[in-house]
Formats: C-alpha cells, structure tokens, sequence
C-alpha cells in the first residue's frame, strides 16, 4: 500500500468547507465566486496498486488499482466511485481525479480494461477493430468489481466493512464514458442483435467525460434509457478520433433522457482536458492546464455529493451560476 497525501482535516470539516463556499460566494453580480471546492482534499490517502479479480464468465482476470481515505473512524462507511479508462488506457490513468476524490471522502476503483496498451501491446491498438472490440466487455468488468465488494474490503483490511453498497457512481472518460452510459441504461441497436442494454442499477449516478454522439450502434433515441442522475464534460476543442466536431459530443445532452441532467462546456479544453489522465499524454490531448483540471474534477466532486452524499450545498452548487462566475464565463453549466 501507498500513502500518498496527508491534509490533517476531517470529513466534518470538508463537508463544511463545502457549505462555507455557498455561504461566503458573493451574491449574483457581485463579484467573483469560488469553484465548488479547493484543488486540494481534507484527507490523507492510500493506494493499492493492484488487486486480481478472476472472472470465470469471462475466462481472465481482471486488474484493478483502489485509492481510498484514511480517516479517524475505521466503523465509517465510505461511497465509492467505480472509474473507466479511455481507450488503451489502464488502472494507472487519470491520477488527478483519483486521488483528490479519494481525498474527499471516496474509494475510487480503476479497471483495466482489455483495450488496453498493456494487454494489447501497439500492434494490437493499432488494430481498431481489435480495440474497440472490448465494448461490450467494458460493461462486464464494472459488473464483476460491483459483484466483488467483499473480495476487495478481504485484500485491503482498512476497508474491511467500509465499502457502502447503497452510495455507488460510475464515472469514465472517452471509451470510459461509453462504459458509463452502456452502464447507466443506454439501449445500444446491435446489427442481427437487436437491443441490448447493459444496465446495472448499483450505480446512484454517472459521470461521462467526452462521451460518444449517435453512431454505428447508437442512435438518439438510445439515451433516452439513461434515466438516473448524469453530468456530461466536454469542451470546445474536444473533437473525436473520427475528427467530428464538438455537436456530436453534445447531442448526448440533447437527447438523453431529462431529469437530474448536467452539462459542462469548457471553452478552449481538448479531449484532455488540461490533464486529467496525469501523465499519460495522446494526440488529441491538448496543452496542459491546471486550472481545467481543477474544473473538471471540483465540478464533478459536486455532483458525486449532490447525487451519492445527498448534500444540499451539493445540489445548490449545481442549481446555481457560481460555475461561470468562478470561471469568468469560461466553463458553462447546463440543467435539464
């Protein structure tokens, strides 16, 4: 096990940070407000790089990475944030996000999916159909973590008992966020197959960072299933591999169901988003910024509490304007 950070705050503290935020932002007009919460976390945490889940339907095992807090009170229940990689990616992507969730107060868990550049080696990204294969097996990995919450509290004993099974989200990024909504209820129309969803109920709601528009087996109507709670992150520059533009991206809020529905644009991010998978760097990443991946992961860290905490600073945070005016107009929040 790794530990990796330590604040000295408690949970009691962060949730009133939280409060303080709403609080103290100035009035509508009256001048520049704050992001939802510092760029830093009250926890100190921990790491287990890797745990081996073996799936038997699946005939592999399944790797994944677990980041948690440590807190003063073992008895404590923690919710947990199941989080997919983008395409080729792996357990050891998106850092950034990881640890300062888990700083707040989440388990996160991270997959390695079998698209993956350790798996699949260059010859076997560079094969398309070969990576984007794993689809419909992306699903069934979150499946398996979702199923072997007591495997993993058995291989971490300082979270023996802590994982909640009633405060679960899913979130994911580029192919992690198809993962997501295939996830959350999306209704994919499979040539000779028909409809087929891949929907687990555990997940309380879904974050979708660069998710994909209406496609081969993905039509408008097929969001329409995706009914619980969901954030969508794009950006300006955010086009996909297949160089369609940024409305493609959009037409997932356009057409997903309505209802507990948010949609952030920040205008001059790439599918990168300054940053957010850590080290790892690809073609369409763009330049690194700082200050987008605060906004990523403090916007997303309001709707993890909004919709797993149920915090009413949370859910105000969201329902206001504090968004743009902390970011002088630069990021943009939709609600339907």
């Amino acid at each position: 096990m790794k530990r990796l950070i330590s604040y000295g705050f408690t949970l009691s503290l962060a949730l009133a940070g939280a409060v303080c935020i709403l609080i103290n932002a100035p009035a509508h007009g009256a001048g520049k407000a704050s992001l939802y919460a510092s760029s830093v976390g009250p926890f100190e945490i921990d790491r287990v790089d890797t745990i081996t889940l073996n799936d038997p339907a699946q005939k592999k095992d399944l790797q994944i990475r677990v980041t948690y807090p440590i807190g003063d009170s073992k008895a404590d229940r923690l919710p947990v944030i199941v989080y997919s990689h983008g395409a080729s990616g792996s357990k050891e992507a998106y850092e950034p996000l990881a640890t300062y969730w888990a700083a707040h107060g989440y388990v996160v868990i991270q997959p390695t999916h079998g698209d993956s550049l350790k798996l699949l080696g260059i010859r076997g990204i560079l094969n398309k159909n070969k990576m984007w294969q794993h689809w419909n097996t992306r699903p069934l990995d979150i499946r398996l973590i979702l199923d072997r919450f007591d495997e993993i509290e058995k291989k971490i004993p300082a979270l023996a008992g802590r994982l909640d099974r009633q405060r679960i989200a899913m979130g994911g990024h580029s192919f992690g966020a198809h993962t997501t909504m295939a996830v959350g209820g999306l209704e994919f129309d499979v040539p000779f197959s028909g409809k087929v969803q891949y929907d687990d109920p555990r997940p309380k709601c879904l974050l979708m960072i660069s998710p994909q528009g209406p496609g081969t087996i993905i039509t408008e109507k097929s969001y329409k299933t995706i009914t619980r709670p969901a954030m969508i992150i794009t950006g300006s520059n955010d086009t996909s591999v297949e160089k369609k533009p940024v409305s493609w991206r959009l037409k997932v809020f356009e057409c997903i169901a309505p209802g507990d529905k948010y949609q952030v644009f920040i205008d001059g991010a790439y599918h990168g988003f300054g940053g957010i998978a850590g080290k790892v760097r690809y073609r369409s990443s763009g330049p690194a910024k700082p200050e987008q991946v605060d906004q990523v992961k403090t916007t997303a860290l309001a709707f993890f509490d909004a919709y797993v905490r149920e915090l009413p600073a949370a859910r105000a945070f969201l329902e206001s304007d504090q968004l743009e005016r902390a970011t002088d107009n630069t990021v943009h929040l939709k609600r339907k």
